[in-house]
Parts: structure tokens; C-alpha cells; sequence
């Protein structure tokens, strides 16, 4: 922290960014550069916290502490008790330090040289613009610095029309700056290079009852050096993390900074008294939670452990639908695709017609669109069910639409119904115990005229995440033929994810919409698809 902590008193750097996980030493740092200011460089502070209440009980419970500790800060304190308050004080020699939230009644009217913006991720992501606020107090002064310290954010909005004006403003900031980056130096090549979370291995281990064996994997993690050449690899030792640490340094990798914009960023793999293991198990549950379709916890282990920024699904290009070399009529008769595990056919009701897709994959997840397109009838679907041998309980009919009317359809063929929610998971038992998943077990129902049928509910928006991994090829193959109709490609582009308000509690929530008025019919079908082999178990986690 020896270089990020003096480039706090360079007057040559006027926004100086200090992006580290937890447990780096923000904290202590603000508390270390605000006895500095105060004491050596004397000047107005102004610190911006996530909010009044968090920021008022941070200068309690650490900066006042930290003040009464310290030797150097004890004459400068004021001895009346009324300039010496919470979030505001004044000291002898007529500067002041002020401690608040982002609202913009306590951004106004201040002139303080010293800007300094905690967590300014959270000041980014959910208050944008306000960034700029806390930053206008400086006035351009001689003398002036701002700080953007934190861990990683978003680097877009989904709100705006365009990636180009989506970009946060710590993300535009940050692209600014010289991004140096904490690396270290191999003892066995001499290679000087970054801590990269993909150069950190590890053999899973299994227990009997196939959950993982973390005394045994534990043992095997090692980071390996990204020399191609070397086969040096580190164990995960407090000694050796140590070790690897103390070899560091910071080395600027944006060649293109504007000059007085300094960046400085490490990752949790560099502070070297947390094993690594603490890092792999976090790993893998948000690889676990991604496989039932939820992004959450992979999301904060990027923004936190590895103090990067997340970009949100909506500005990823959707990955180019390429076709899989084959026709439609090369199994229009039931034909069997290579190592066949599975087929479903699913529908997507509309008042006058049905959108269907039939799909098959095989024992490692990869799969094969065999046909889709619009039908007209329920016993043209029975027949299409029949054509391509798909057994009627693996018939998925969407009842969102026309409900009892899908329901006696599916009580009359033997059909699965099922119902879109948005719903984030499910609790399942299993024989490993309850687990959260993206759809509910197959229940029980009837139709309004008494007729006994089965439905399922799948939570569309996880889904709709899988399905965005299983199209860009992360998931396996997953493949469409040559001849697929025109309406295809358009219906599967015709969504993009979105942030939205919802609840009385004014959540945040991410959530696929359409664009315009595009027909989205074949989109859901593949949704359904897609459940139907998560539910199966043919859709693998990537690596």
C-alpha cells in the first residue's frame, strides 16, 4: 500500500482511483490520508459515504478512534466539544472535515479541495451523476484531489438506449487512468506478471455422495506462473502467499492515460493473509448458483474478490447463431442425434396459432434444434409430437395465455403445462438435501371442467441466463439447422436484459424484455427447452 498511500500527496495527481477487494486496507488508508491532510497539508475534506446513517457510523466507530489514537492528531484536535461532532469538524487552524451521504443537499455549497468518495462503485451504480456532484466541490482548485476508492462496480447501466452512453461514471473514470496493476515475480523465471485468477488450480475431489471433498481439493490448490515455459507453481501457504506478496509492485498497463489520472487495483489473491481455498469455495457455489441460472453470487465474487467491474448481460452483442451443419430433414423421421439422451418439443400459445421447437441433446449437454415453427392446431402439435417420437410427458405447453383451455389440451394428450414466473428459484429436495433451483417439481393440476393434468413453473429470467451461455457456446453445443426458418433468428434477438424498480421497497431487479414489438414466441420455446434439460440434468457447469 506504500505507493497508493504517497500518491495521496503528489499535487501533480488530481483523481487518484484505489480499486482493492475487502480486507485490503481501504479503510484504514482514508483513516491514514485524513490525519495527512489534516496535519502535514492542511485543507477542507469532504467525504462522501454510501449514506448518512453508514457514513455517520463509520466517523464513531473508526475515524474518531483513530483520531484519539493518534499522537500526531492530538493538537489539532478542537477542544470545544460543538466543533468537534460526528460528520463535522472543525479544527484550530480554520479547516473542517464534513462526513455525509450523496443526497444532493449535502453535495452543494462547499469549497474543499479534497474530495474523497467511499465505495464510489455504490455512488456510481445507483445514484448516477452524483459521482460528478461530490467531484464540482473541489472548484478546480491548485491544490485539489479526487479519490474513488472501493471495489469493483458495473461498467454499464442498463437503462440507457446505447452501450456507448451506458458506461457508469466509475467506469469512465477508470478508463482514464494508467490502471496499474499489483504483480509479482516468479522465483523460478524471474517473470514479472499480474495475479490472474485463472492461473489459480485445483482437483475437485468427491465424496461418496457426490458432494465435494474439500479436505482433499484444498490440498491440491496451487497457482501456476503464466510463463508457458515455467512449471513453477505456488501452494497455498500463508509463507508462500507472503512471499509471492512481498516480491510485488504496481505496474502501469494503460498506455493511454490522461496525465493526473492514477489508478491503482489488486485482486484478493495478492493480500496474502487469506488462503486461497476461502477464494476457490466462493468459486465454486457462484459456478453452482450460475448453473441453476443465477448470477448473483458470481456477480459479487467479480465486483469483491476480484475488484473488477461487471458488465452487465444487456451489453454483451449476442453471441452469432451459427448453424450446425445439418437439415431439418435429416431427422424429420425420429432419427436419433449422436449419443441421443433426451428430446422435448415445446410451445408458446397464441390466440390462433402455436410456436413450437423441437430440440434433442445428448449425454454431455450438446444439443440440436431438429425443427420449429408455427403450427395452427393442438392435434397438428400431437402429430409433430409423434413425427419426431417425443414421449407426451416431454411436451411442454406454455399456459400463461388461455390457461384452462391449455390445461384440457394437456389433460388430453398426456402434455406437461407450464407457467413463466419471476421467480428467482425453487426449493427441491434432493437426496443431498434441499437446494434452490430455477423451476418447481412436476405438480398436480385440473382444468376448470375437472380434468386432472401435470404443470411445472420455470423461473424465466435465470433461465433466459443459461440460455444466453448455451447460444454464446459456454455451455456446450448447442446447434440449429441450415434450413431453420427466417423467423427464427429474429425471435431469439428479440430480448435484451434490463434493470428495472419493482416492490415496495424499490428493488433493483435484472430482468429480460423485449425490444419494441418483436415477436419473442421461438425465444420462449427454447426457454422452455432449456428447463427441460436443466431439470434433466444434461446442462454442465463450465469450467
Amino acid at each position: 500500500m506504500r505507493e497508493p498511500l504517497d500518491a495521496a500527496g503528489d499535487n501533480a495527481i488530481k483523481k487518484l482511483h484505489w480499486m482493492w477487494p475487502p480486507g485490503a486496507g481501504k479503510t484504514t488508508a482514508i483513516e491514514g490520508i485524513i490525519q495527512w491532510r489534516v496535519v502535514v497539508s492542511p485543507s477542507n475534506v469532504l467525504l462522501v459515504g454510501q449514506k448518512d446513517e453508514s457514513a455517520g457510523l463509520w466517523a464513531e466507530t473508526r475515524l474518531h478512534p483513530s483520531f484519539k489514537k493518534s499522537d500526531a492528531m492530538r493538537p489539532f484536535m478542537p477542544e470545544n466539544r460543538h466543533q468537534n461532532r460526528k460528520t463535522t469538524v472543525v479544527f484550530p487552524h480554520g479547516i473542517y472535515l464534513d462526513i455525509c451521504g450523496p443526497s444532493m443537499s449535502n453535495l452543494q455549497e462547499k469549497s474543499m479541495p479534497w474530495v474523497i468518495l467511499e465505495e464510489a462503485w455504490a455512488l456510481s451504480d445507483n445514484t448516477p451523476g452524483r459521482m460528478k456532484e461530490a467531484e464540482a466541490r473541489t472548484h478546480d482548485k491548485w491544490n485539489s484531489k479526487v479519490f474513488y476508492i472501493g471495489q469493483g462496480g458495473n461498467s454499464h447501466r442498463e437503462d440507457a438506449a446505447d452501450e456507448e452512453d451506458a458506461a457508469t461514471d466509475l467506469y469512465r473514470e477508470w478508463q482514464k487512468t494508467d490502471q496499474r496493476e499489483f504483480h509479482f515475480e516468479c522465483p523460478s523465471c524471474n517473470m514479472v506478471q499480474r495475479y490472474f485468477w485463472n492461473q489459480l488450480k485445483w482437483d475437485k475431489a468427491a465424496m461418496e455422495n457426490g458432494t465435494t471433498d474439500w479436505d482433499r481439493t484444498n490440498e491440491t490448490i496451487r497457482y501456476e506462473c503464466s510463463n508457458p515455459d515455467c512449471d513453477h507453481a505456488f501452494k497455498d501457504t500463508s509463507v508462500i502467499r507472503r512471499r509471492m506478496a512481498n516480491t510485488g509492485r504496481y505496474i502501469a498497463t494503460n498506455p493511454n492515460a490522461i496525465k493526473g489520472h492514477v489508478g491503482f487495483h489488486c485482486n484478493a489473491l495478492s493480500i496474502w493473509r487469506v488462503p486461497w481455498s476461502k477464494f476457490v469455495m466462493e468459486w465454486e457455489e457462484a459456478q453452482d448458483a450460475k448453473m441453476r441460472g443465477d448470477y448473483s453470487l458470481l456477480q459479487i465474487f467479480v465486483k469483491k474478490r476480484l475488484a473488477e467491474f461487471w458488465k452487465p448481460s444487456a451489453y454483451d452483442p449476442p453471441a452469432e447463431l451459427i448453424s450446425g451443419g445439418y437439415l431439418i430433414e435429416e431427422y424429420a423421421d425420429g432419427k436419433l442425434i449422436d449419443n441421443e439422451a433426451d428430446r422435448c418439443m415445446s410451445m408458446d400459445v397464441q390466440q390462433n396459432s402455436l410456436w413450437f421447437s423441437v430440440r434433442a441433446c445428448d449425454s454431455e449437454g450438446n444439443s440440436k434444434l431438429l425443427n420449429c415453427g408455427q403450427l395452427l392446431t393442438f392435434e397438428e402439435a400431437e402429430e409433430m409430437r409423434k413425427r419426431y417420437q417425443v414421449r407426451t410427458k416431454c411436451v411442454l405447453v406454455d399456459a400463461q395465455y388461455r390457461r384452462d383451455f391449455v390445461y384440457q389440451q394437456c389433460s388430453k394428450y398426456g402434455w406437461t403445462a407450464y407457467h413463466g414466473v419471476q421467480n428467482e428459484s425453487f426449493p427441491l429436495h434432493t437426496a443431498a438435501g434441499v437446494v434452490q433451483a430455477p423451476y418447481s417439481r412436476i405438480q398436480s393440476g385440473q382444468s376448470g371442467g375437472g380434468l386432472q393434468m401435470s404443470f411445472v413453473n420455470f423461473c424465466v429470467n435465470p433461465i433466459k441466463d443459461v440460455l444466453a451461455d448455451l447460444r454464446a457456446g459456454r455451455l456446450g453445443r448447442w446447434e440449429h439447422p441450415d434450413n431453420v426458418i427466417p423467423d427464427y433468428k429474429q425471435h431469439m434477438n428479440a430480448e435484451r436484459k434490463v434493470t428495472v424498480t419493482t416492490g415496495r421497497d424499490n428493488r433493483q431487479v435484472q430482468l429480460w424484455q423485449r425490444i419494441g414489438k418483436k415477436d419473442n414466441h421461438l425465444l420462449d420455446t427454447e426457454m422452455a427447452c432449456t428447463a427441460f434439460m436443466m431439470m434433466r440434468g444434461h446442462i454442465k457447469a463450465r469450467e
